[in-house]
């Protein structure tokens, strides 16, 4: 008798937690509010994210960025394994490769709310790239405010004890909840 309340209790648990996914896979996403962008950088969305250049020129005009190219693209699987070196258990939904002035942003498929945070950490490397304090020699350096490391170097060090990472990490939530009130048009 209690197995079967159990059994009857599980079901009722299964169905109610079922339905409860189906109605949120079905809500629509939320749209960003009307946005007035400042023209000042260039960006090409090369994306399947249709919202991912409007996520990005936000961000990088609140973060004082003018006469950038950005191209955003897809973070396929080959690409990321070019950015992987000893990110074992890191899952990387972004990386952003370039120079003073042009940029290729790399981004996983993620929703309109996730992509703020991601973005705005990519712009502080953005940013990084631009000031000359971080720099990518391929195929195993990299320049941080004048430091050489290599492979080896970086081996030796976890992904968020790398110093733009910190950096990036620290910075992103400042900027994220400023992309997210222009984006969202209120308080987060």
């Amino acid at each position: 008798m209690i197995l079967k309340n159990l059994n009857k209790i599980i079901a009722v648990l299964t169905i109610i937690l079922v339905i409860v996914l189906i109605w949120k896979a079905l809500q629509p996403e939320e749209h960003y509010s009307k946005v007035e962008l400042v023209n000042t950088n260039f960006i090409v969305n090369d994306s399947q994210l249709p919202f991912i250049d409007t996520t990005l020129a936000v961000g990088l005009n609140l973060a004082g960025v003018n006469f950038t190219s950005v191209v955003v693209k897809d973070l396929t699987g080959e690409i990321q394994s070019k950015f992987r070196q000893d990110n074992v258990g890191v899952e990387l939904y972004a990386a952003i490769i370039g120079n003073r002035s042009q940029f290729i942003l790399y981004i996983r498929d993620v929703s309109r709310r996730e992509s703020i945070k991601i973005i705005a950490h990519e712009i502080i490397h953005l940013l990084q790239y631009k000031s000359g304090r971080l720099s990518v020699m391929p195929p195993d350096k990299i320049f941080w405010q004048g430091d050489t490391l290599t492979n080896d170097d970086l081996y030796n060090m976890t992904y968020v004890d790398r110093p733009w990472e910190r950096e990036a990490f620290d910075g992103e939530d400042g900027l994220a909840d400023k992309m997210e009130e222009i984006l969202y048009g209120k308080n987060m």
